[in-house]
């Protein structure tokens, strides 16, 4: 009995690693790692006879949540195998939660699964670089990649924050190194919104951790100015404008999930109604920026908010449950990053990444794809943090 424990609990981990190996480049290899480390998790159970879920303040959080969401789903419009499918999409984010605090058995797992996330995602970030060099038309479609905008968001304050954690140099140098690979793509990508988040993130660590950063932030921002191409450039110094078509549309989007929400306020339209409804709310615009915008087209699948997106498709009720993880989640990052010394960087690294999220979250909808993916694994450690806070001191192994 116990060898089979530890070939499932072995499985699950080797399912988390498959995940983290992948979570900023194929949705197909993250679903495979989450799959599988869910099979040693099942297999523990059945070998148990019990189903054992650590206690964690942001269960009742996230069951509240999903509760809200199922119930959209059962009351909404569309046919309930699509309503269901939205369900069955955050459910298996929400999987991910779990399987990172009941399959993660030691601090140095959570080291070496962070690991490689920034070691893909910098390998990653380096071949689109050399792309941009020896193509400079790759540049302009790299600028619309909001997928590795969004990992790049999540992942860049979570490495800083390591920079300042590990002690060896030779590690601590690969991260820097890693850092300014990733730094460099961030700005050849221009995602604007994760440009946002990863500012008020970065700010957030040169407040908390380390002045020094924000002198760091501060030379980045200057070195963009002068060395970004045209296009960056452009995209950067029109975020705010209303003349910018993308911008424009967005605040269509925003009227039409509002729109959408005064008419179903309670309980949405259901997961997934957004995509259907979307054309039956667009405003009458002119005919310049129906031209210069895909905002009379199927093209959008989200409000571009995630606040706005839930509470078009699930109501006020999935918005305030979702608000109330966030809120759930800030408070046990920072209250582990306060009480616990051993998780300290490591915690407001976390919360950083996290305000990231948030922030690029006002403009698009970070929940979905692999930000949405690395937002729950994310919360999972955190969770794991808390429940090991009062552990012995071999955590550290």
């Amino acid at each position: 009995m116990n060898k089979a424990n530890r070939v499932c609990d072995f499985i699950m981990l080797l399912g988390l690693f498959i995940y983290a190996l992948s979570a900023t480049t194929s949705i197909s290899v993250i679903t495979i790692g989450v799959v599988l480390s869910s099979l040693g998790w099942i297999g523990k159970i059945v070998l148990t006879k019990r189903l054992e879920i650590k206690n964690t303040p942001l269960n009742l959080p996230i069951l509240v949540f999903l509760g809200v969401i199922t119930l959209s789903a059962i009351c909404s419009f569309l046919p309930i195998f699509q309503g269901f499918d939205g369900v069955r999409s955050i459910s298996e984010k929400v999987l991910l939660y779990y399987l990172v605090i009941n399959g993660i058995k030691e601090k140095k797992h959570i080291n070496w699964l962070l690991a490689c996330i920034i070691g893909s995602l910098c390998l990653l970030a380096s071949y689109k670089v050399g792309l941009s060099i020896y193509n400079p038309i790759f540049q302009e479609q790299m600028a619309s990649d909001r997928t590795l905008g969004g990992c790049l968001g999540m992942v860049i304050p979570l490495v800083i924050s390591m920079v300042f954690l590990i002690s060896s140099w030779k590690i601590r140098i690969s991260l820097i190194l890693s850092l300014i690979t990733m730094v460099i793509c961030f700005g050849l990508n221009a995602t604007r919104g994760a440009w946002l988040g990863s500012f008020f993130a970065i700010v957030f660590l040169g407040l908390i951790l380390n002045r020094k950063i924000l002198l760091g932030l501060g030379i980045i921002v200057i070195f963009f100015i002068f060395f970004l191409p045209r296009h960056q450039i452009e995209r950067a110094t029109n975020m705010f404008s209303l003349q910018f078509p993308s911008n424009l549309e967005r605040i269509y989007l925003w009227s039409n999930a509002i729109s959408m929400i005064k008419e179903h306020p309670l309980l949405g339209h259901g997961p997934g109604s957004f995509k259907v409804l979307y054309m039956r709310y667009v405003p009458k615009v002119s005919k310049e920026l129906i031209d210069t915008t895909s905002l009379h087209t199927q093209h959008h699948r989200h409000a571009h908010n995630i606040f706005l997106h839930i509470a078009a498709e699930t109501g006020l009720l999935g918005f305030l449950a979702f608000f109330w993880l966030l809120i759930a989640a800030f408070r046990l990052g920072y209250g582990v990053a306060q009480e616990d010394e051993r998780f300290r960087i490591l915690g407001l690294g976390l919360l950083a990444s996290l305000i990231d999220f948030v922030v690029h979250g006002m403009v698009d909808y970070t929940l979905a794809g692999k930000s949405g993916y690395l937002f729950w694994f994310y919360l999972g450690i955190v969770a794991w943090m808390k429940c090991k806070s009062s552990s012995l001191p071999d955590i550290n192994k």
